[in-house]
């Protein structure tokens, strides 16, 4: 099985990079990706052809082929994508975001809420812009959150990219990524997105662009107690702050587990009577 990788370039002449899986015509779900953008196992993509769905994984700028920009806040971002998401051909859709990526699925339910029926967050990071939820932080991340604001991208990006590296060796991780080992896995997807992944994080912790109290669609929020990166009760708050929302518990999952993604795509297959409306 080998990924299928499509460039789109837009009327500025930038690119960004995105990848299918799924089953073609079925139902579209915008995927943002977290830190670092990485494959689904071959079990997951079997989940989601089973499930009718058609996963888009989109590439921030500085990741992959996706032209390198410096975007204002993350709304500004969503709203760059107008013309990628016309490209597609596709009316209602869904939005689901891992770890970092989570912010990003809020700001296109803002930028296009006509179109956005709901929003999965999979071990998201929390409303990390509202001053409750970041005071809820530990002293240790509320400095580093703090310092990525005005440290220049460049800097954060290198330093993420190893600490990441560090501490997923630490663990002995070994993710199932097409058969591949966690070295090539890092050769492949996480040094050379050191850009992306460097002004993603400068910007992920300043104001969105847009309130996100005010999301209208449902959303429905998948992390578990034993996170070893965000604590559930940081969750928790920041669901009290949408109108709309709903916390899925697992238990005994690491961070940005594959399981939280596969529960996630099994309640979006809940609501097909609704596709398209």
């Amino acid at each position: 099985m080998q990924l299928n990788i499509v460039l789109f370039q837009d009327s500025g002449g930038k690119t960004i990079e995105y990848w299918i899986c799924g089953l073609p015509g079925g139902h579209p779900v915008l995927f943002m990706h977290g830190a670092t953008p990485m494959p689904f196992s071959a079990g997951l993509v079997a989940e989601i052809e089973r499930h009718n769905l058609c996963v888009y994984t989109i590439l921030r700028p500085g990741y992959g082929q996706s032209t390198r920009i410096r975007y204002k806040n993350v709304y500004a971002y969503a709203a760059l994508l107008g013309g990628f998401i016309e490209s597609l051909h596709i009316g209602c859709f869904d939005v689901m975001g891992l770890s970092a990526g989570s912010p990003y699925c809020y700001a296109l339910a803002a930028a296009y809420p006509e179109r956005v029926r709901k929003i999965s967050i999979c071990a998201g990071i929390p409303l990390a812009n509202n001053r409750h939820i970041f005071r809820m932080n530990p002293l240790r991340d509320r400095v580093f959150f703090s310092l990525s604001r005005h440290i220049p991208a460049v800097v954060v990006g290198k330093f993420a990219v190893r600490t990441l590296e560090s501490m997923e060796r630490k663990k002995g991780w070994q993710p199932a990524v097409w058969g591949e080992d966690m070295d090539t896995v890092f050769e492949k997807y996480v040094r050379p997105n050191w850009p992306g992944f460097g002004w993603s994080t400068h910007v992920q912790y300043r104001d969105w662009g847009f309130d996100v109290a005010k999301t209208s669609c449902e959303v429905h929020i998948y992390h578990s107690r034993t996170d070893e990166m965000i604590p559930l009760q940081i969750v928790c708050e920041s669901a009290k702050l949408l109108p709309n929302s709903r916390v899925f518990i697992l238990d005994d999952e690491n961070h940005a587990s594959e399981k939280t993604l596969r529960v996630a795509v099994e309640n979006i297959r809940e609501k097909t009577g609704y596709f398209g409306v």
